[in-house]
């Protein structure tokens, strides 16, 4: 069974998203859904998006409330490809059960596609969930697919299969054995050893190999590619916190740069990724 949480668009323009838990019977019944796709005509209706059909995510949530926070579990896993997705070569890069669809905003020489992949039980912790995500986008980067970071969430929303019509809809249906999240896990290489922190020797002019060090770091997020800004930004964030400096100092240095190439959309994932790269490097100080 796969469980999801069902936005209809009325529950979408709701400040709080409160869906309805609905129950697939299995995967075969989720593809069903998947392959039908609304047809809308924009110029005609200045209301239809790609909201018009309402939206699901997948799991279990306490109270239905579509958060990270109140989600439980689930059975399947989404991935967004936003930058030149194309349906049937990420669906040979998968390798597994799932089904691969067309987006609303997939246009010829822009192709955005979605993933669904179905996996063999059900994760329960949210970290594992994360985990797993992190595995399959290396999974993808390794075969030259950029998958979008922003869409990682276990409580994401993805919207029901919307087109202009006139524009054709592209899906396809991979079969397989879903997705073992417990075996590929223990198939990971162990972590490498965790050397002794080191205290960086500031030289007698602080103020600018500080400033220096931030101008690096400014740089080196600036100019990472489109699906590595988010590991930079983590990376340099950490690497900039054994200098001393706050975590929004960081933030003021960073920000402005990963918003510039990621969008505006992505300032709070941005946030989150300085918070946490500083507050681990302060758990091993």
């Amino acid at each position: 069974m796969i469980p999801v949480l069902i936005l209809t668009p009325e529950r979408l323009r709701a400040r709080q998203h409160i869906g309805l838990p609905v129950i697939f019977d299995d995967f075969e019944m989720m593809v069903t859904w998947g392959s039908r796709v609304t047809w809308i005509d924009p110029t005609g209706d200045d209301n239809a998006d790609k909201a018009s059909a309402g939206g699901i995510a997948l799991g279990t949530y306490d109270g239905g409330h579509r958060t990270k926070k109140a989600w439980r579990s689930g059975r399947a896993m989404t991935l967004d490809l936003d930058e030149d997705g194309d349906v049937d070569r990420i669906a040979d890069a998968i390798g597994c059960s799932c089904f691969v669809h067309e987006t609303y905003r997939s246009k010829p020489g822009a192709l955005r596609c979605r993933v669904y992949i179905e996996l063999a039980e059900a994760v329960t912790d949210v970290a594992v969930y994360d985990l797993a995500h992190a595995i399959v986008r290396r999974h993808l980067a390794s075969a030259g697919e950029i998958v979008d970071e922003g869409a990682k969430d276990s409580s994401r929303l993805n919207y029901v299969p919307v087109r202009e019509y006139g524009t054709g809809y592209r899906f396809r249906r991979v079969e397989g054995p879903p997705l073992d999240v417990v075996r590929m896990l223990a198939a990971q290489p162990p972590p490498p050893p965790r050397s002794a922190p080191r205290l960086v020797p500031l030289p007698e002019n602080r103020d600018r190999y500080v400033s220096a060090a931030l101008a690096r770091a400014r740089t080196n997020v600036a100019s990472a590619t489109p699906g590595g800004r988010h590991l930079a930004l983590c990376r340099e964030s950490y690497s900039l916190a054994r200098l001393a400096l706050t975590e929004a100092e960081i933030a003021d240095a960073l920000l402005p740069a990963f918003v510039a190439a990621s969008g505006e959309s992505r300032r709070h994932e941005g946030k989150c990724a300085v918070r946490d790269a500083v507050h681990a490097r302060g758990r091993i100080s």
